[in-house]
C-alpha cells in the first residue's frame, strides 16, 4: 500500500515530462520534420529561357511584358512556441509590363491577384485572404513605376545590372510610395528582375497576421522574380520627369496619379493642369488641361485658358480640393491616394488639401 503514492508520483512527473515533450518538441517536429524548411529566397537563374541563337540582338527599346515564370511573394519571420520559422507565400498570377526608351524605364504597371497566394500552410492561408489581406474587399495589389528607372549603357547579354526603383504600392486598399534596389539580367528577348521591398505592417494599416500559437514580427519582406518577354516596340507614354528636372511636388504627383489609376480611376493627361491653382468655382487662370473625369469645379469661374468648356462647367472641372468624388469608386480611391497630393505652393500648381464643393448657379 505504501508503494502507491510513489506510483501515482511516478506516473504524475512521466505526465508533465510528456506534456513539456509535446508543447516544446512538437512544434519543432512539425517546423522541422513535417513542414520542412522555408524556400529558399528567390534569385535570378542562371540564363533566362529564351536565349536563342540570337541572344542580344533585341533591342531594349519598347514594352516588355511579364510572362510565365514570374513569382511575387512574402517573406514573415514568425514563432510557433519558441521555435523560430519564416513563413513565405507565392503566386505567379502576376501581370503587368515596362517600357523602355533609351536608358530609362519610363513606365512599368504590375498586378497581383491575392487569393492565388499560398503557404505551405493552409491554416495561415485561410487567415491570410480573411483577416489579414481581406482579398474579398481588395483582390489585388499593384505597383506604379513613379519615377524613371536609370539602366544607364546597356549591360553585355546575361551580365546583372543593379539599378534603382521607385513608386506606389498599393496593399490591403493602401497605397505608399516606396523605393528599393532590383537586380536585372537581359538575355535574348527576355529580361529578368529580381528585388525586395521591406513592408511595415502598420505603414499599409494590414493587421499582424499573428494568429492562435503563431506570433509574427510587425514587418515582412514582399519579394518578386519577374521574367518579362519583348513585345511590339510602342512609343511610350510621356516619360516620367527625371528627379533633376522635376519641380518640387512632381514626384508626388506622379505618385498620386499612378495611385488613382491603381484603383480604377483614370485622370487625364491635362491633369491637373500647368497653370496657377484653381481656387474655388475654378475661378483663375486655370490648368491647361481637364481635370479629372467627372463633375465637379462648375460654377462661374474657370474661364480661363485650360478650362474644360465655357464657364469651366461640366465633366472635367478641378474644384478646390482636387477631383471631386461624387461616385463610391472615386472617393475610395481619393482616401486612399489623398496623402500623395503636393501641399499648396509645393510645385507649379498649388492644390489646397481641402475640398470645396461645386458652386451652382
Amino acid at each position: 500500500m505504501r508503494r502507491r503514492p510513489r506510483r501515482w508520483l511516478r506516473r504524475g512527473v512521466l505526465a508533465v515530462v510528456v506534456l513539456l515533450v509535446l508543447v516544446v518538441g512538437g512544434p519543432f517536429v512539425f517546423i522541422h520534420f513535417i513542414e520542412g524548411k522555408a524556400p529558399a529566397k528567390l534569385t535570378l537563374s542562371a540564363a533566362t529561357g529564351h536565349a536563342g541563337p540570337n541572344a542580344g540582338s533585341v533591342p531594349l527599346d519598347g514594352k516588355w511584358s511579364v510572362t510565365t515564370g514570374s513569382v511575387v511573394g512574402y517573406r514573415v519571420k514568425e514563432v510557433l512556441f519558441g521555435q523560430d520559422n519564416t513563413a513565405v507565400g507565392r503566386t505567379s498570377d502576376v501581370t503587368g509590363s515596362i517600357t523602355i526608351s533609351g536608358t530609362n524605364v519610363v513606365a512599368g504597371t504590375f498586378t497581383v491577384e491575392m487569393a492565388t497566394v499560398k503557404s505551405d500552410f493552409s491554416q495561415r492561408d485561410s487567415q491570410f485572404r480573411g483577416r489579414v489581406m481581406d482579398v474579398t474587399t481588395y483582390p489585388t495589389a499593384t505597383f506604379v513605376l513613379s519615377q524613371p528607372i536609370k539602366v544607364g549603357a546597356p549591360a553585355a547579354s546575361g551580365v546583372v545590372k543593379a539599378m534603382a526603383a521607385e513608386g506606389a504600392l498599393t496593399l490591403r486598399g493602401q497605397t505608399r510610395t516606396v523605393g528599393f534596389e532590383v537586380e536585372a539580367r537581359h538575355v535574348g528577348t527576355t529580361i529578368q528582375v529580381l528585388g525586395s521591398v521591406p513592408v511595415l505592417f502598420s505603414r499599409w494599416k494590414i493587421p499582424n497576421p499573428s494568429f492562435g500559437p503563431v506570433t509574427t514580427q510587425d514587418h515582412g519582406t514582399l519579394e518578386f522574380l519577374l521574367d518579362f518577354r519583348h513585345g511590339t516596340s510602342v512609343a511610350p507614354a510621356v516619360p516620367v520627369a527625371t528627379p533633376t528636372s522635376a519641380p518640387p511636388g512632381a514626384s508626388s504627383l506622379a505618385s498620386f496619379r499612378a495611385c488613382m489609376a491603381a484603383h480604377g480611376v483614370k485622370l487625364s493627361s491635362g491633369f491637373p493642369g500647368t497653370g496657377g491653382h484653381r481656387g474655388p468655382g475654378g475661378s483663375g487662370p486655370g490648368g491647361s488641361g481637364p481635370g479629372v473625369s467627372g463633375p465637379g469645379g462648375s460654377g462661374p469661374g474657370g474661364s480661363g485658358p485650360g478650362g474644360s468648356g465655357p464657364g469651366g462647367s461640366g465633366p472635367g472641372g478641378f474644384g478646390g480640393g482636387g477631383p471631386q468624388a461624387t461616385n463610391p469608386k472615386t472617393a475610395a480611391a481619393m482616401k486612399a491616394c489623398d496623402h500623395l497630393l503636393p501641399a499648396q505652393g509645393s510645385g507649379p500648381i498649388s492644390v489646397p488639401r481641402t475640398t470645396v464643393p461645386p458652386l451652382t448657379l
